[in-house]
């Protein structure tokens, strides 16, 4: 493969990181720098994360789980509660 050579002017603590992260990938920086450049053209044109989307998905969820607890079990709530923050501790480190 054929390579163009070019500059880019890079603050001192992106080209700290550069050096870092190439040298614990085990890469050269260059090829650090076409890996990144490659990762970008390849996703730049997939849909990218909408947080009020999600936001509204969330929502959503919550409503229904409240809805479905409060006509269901409106005497395990806080056993329901409970078992949300032992999993939001277990599965995102809250």
């Amino acid at each position: 493969m054929e390579f163009h050579r070019r500059s880019v002017a890079l603050s001192p603590s992106a080209w700290l990181a550069l050096n870092e992260l190439a040298k614990s990938e085990g890469i050269t920086k260059s090829e650090l720098v076409r890996r990144i450049v490659n990762s970008f053209l390849t996703d730049r044109d997939r849909p990218q994360f909408n947080p009020q989307r999600m936001a509204i998905i969330c929502e959503y969820v919550q409503l229904v789980a409240d809805e479905w607890v409060r006509k269901n079990a409106p005497d395990r709530r806080n056993e329901f509660l409970a078992m949300v923050d032992t999993r939001l501790d277990r599965h995102h480190g809250r």
